[in-house]
């Protein structure tokens, strides 16, 4: 037994329906432990999904996912994918629930599936203007007004909108090191080869200022 209890040790810790203070203590130390422990496990999934979102978004349960689990990516202020994926898998999640529920995959239906304050979690203000206009004009899912404030804001770098959070999301540490290790300037080893060739035959040639003083090159002191 996980708890460490026998049966008969835990009939001797209640007498007539009524338990006693070390069983009830004990029940408080395991309640502890388990709430402890799924807090653990809860934060390793999550610093999972923070740092593979891209492999979250293509499973096929995505679209499964509760309101409550969807609000909770959206709520991430770590990704490893720009905003305009994860509203793409927004979009998918919602039309999945749109046909669930029996709703025609409209833009009226899939605001209400959404449901209040869902579409202001996204981060719009922070995406490039073409992904505003091949990504999110499509779904109809914002009006005339809020597309025009938020395109006008994308162009003049200003990422202030009042209803969105126009902060980028972190990158992850392992990402952000890769990111570095692959934009990283390597040294060439055969041009540094050639360069050490070539410096070696330069050796005691006469400069080509010096010839040029002395009327051998093409330059200014040959006339």
């Amino acid at each position: 037994d996980f708890t460490g209890l026998r049966q008969a040790e835990i009939m001797k810790l209640t007498s007539n329906g009524r338990a006693d203070s070390r069983f009830i203590q004990f029940e408080k130390n395991l309640y502890q432990q388990i709430a402890l422990t799924s807090e653990e496990l809860s934060e390793i999934c999550w610093r999972n999904v923070r740092e593979h979102t891209e492999v979250v978004l293509a499973g096929d349960d995505w679209v499964e996912q509760s309101p409550e689990t969807i609000r909770s990516f959206l709520s991430m202020d770590t990704s490893s994918v720009p905003e305009a994926v994860l509203f793409r898998a927004l979009n998918k999640w919602v039309e999945y629930r749109c046909r669930q529920q029996g709703f025609p995959v409209l833009p009226e239906f899939r605001r209400k599936v959404l449901g209040p304050g869902m579409l202001e979690m996204v981060r719009f203000p922070i995406m490039k203007h073409e992904e505003l206009l091949w990504e999110v004009v499509p779904t109809g899912l914002l009006g005339y007004e809020e597309l025009r404030n938020l395109q006008s804001a994308v162009t003049k770098r200003s990422n202030w909108l009042p209803q969105y959070n126009g902060e980028a999301r972190l990158q992850p540490l392992a990402g952000l090191v890769d990111h570095v290790r692959k934009h990283m300037r390597r040294p060439d080893p055969s041009k540094q080869e050639h360069g050490d060739d070539k410096a070696e035959s330069n050796k005691g040639a006469t400069p080509k200022s010096k010839l040029a003083g002395r009327g051998g090159g093409y330059g200014y002191g040959s006339y």
